[in-house]
């Protein structure tokens, strides 16, 4: 019964979200508030969706305010978009799969926010999606990434991660900010609508400054990276759930 509750309020709070966000987009070249308006009503959507569950942030004096940031973490549910929406207070963007586009409104909603679209299985169209990153990030925006490309069935382990954050790195020589999600995929089991209530953690590691990886080949940073997030799981056993 619980769930089902915790399952009409994301959606309806979602729904209305989408609803004021379209408002808001279309309206913009008549009130000029798109800017300032957006990132608050998207905090404030995330943080209404899990206003039933428990969050505990560790080390979020790690997150840089003045310059932007590659942030990449681990994947294990669709909660993961919405913990880390109602946590950072920055300008970002997000690179998403590309399917998530193709979903009317929706997807229109994405591509006016400035999401990026990623279709990992073209060569072509995922530099092309580096390369629009690389753009934000010189315009000042941080950039969010899912590193793995999809969500892991293993609460305590991180599929080997893909290579766009490796390129997007050494392209752009911007600091990294790698962040663990622990419990996401107890509370929305991957690939269901079942929603529970219950505790999950989020962990800022350290920055990655560009000289620690500068002269890291693909492998060694990829390793280097993906460890940063498995250390950050080792703590899976510790939170009460």
């Amino acid at each position: 019964m619980l769930s089902l509750f915790f399952k009409i309020w994301m959606f309806l709070i979602t729904g209305i979200g989408v609803a004021i966000g379209i408002l808001v987009i279309l309206a913009e070249n008549l009130l000029q508030i798109k800017k300032s308006i957006i990132p608050l009503l998207i905090r404030l959507h995330a943080k209404l969706c899990l206003i039933f569950h428990t969050v505990e942030v560790i080390g979020k004096e790690n997150l840089l305010k003045e310059n932007p940031i590659i942030i990449f973490a681990n994947h294990q549910s669709n909660m993961d978009i919405l913990l880390l929406d109602s946590i950072l207070n920055i300008p970002f963007c997000w690179l998403a799969k590309d399917s998530l586009f193709k979903i009317p409104v929706f997807g229109w909603l994405l591509r006016n926010l400035g999401y990026i679209p990623v279709e990992r299985n073209i060569s072509r169209k995922a530099k092309e999606a580096v390369n629009d990153a690389y753009h934000k990030l010189n315009k000042g925006i941080s950039i969010i990434i899912f590193p793995e490309g999809t969500w892991s069935n293993y609460p305590d382990k991180v599929l080997p991660f893909k290579s766009g954050l490796y390129h997007l790195a050494r392209n752009s020589q911007k600091p990294l900010l790698p962040i663990t999600i622990i419990n996401s995929n107890k509370i929305n089991p991957p690939d269901t609508y079942t929603i529970r209530k219950g505790s999950m953690k989020v962990i800022f590691h350290p920055i990655i400054y560009p000289i620690e990886y500068k002269d890291h080949d693909k492998d060694q940073f990829i390793k280097l990276t993906q460890l940063i997030i498995e250390n950050g799981l080792s703590q899976i056993s510790h939170l009460q759930i």
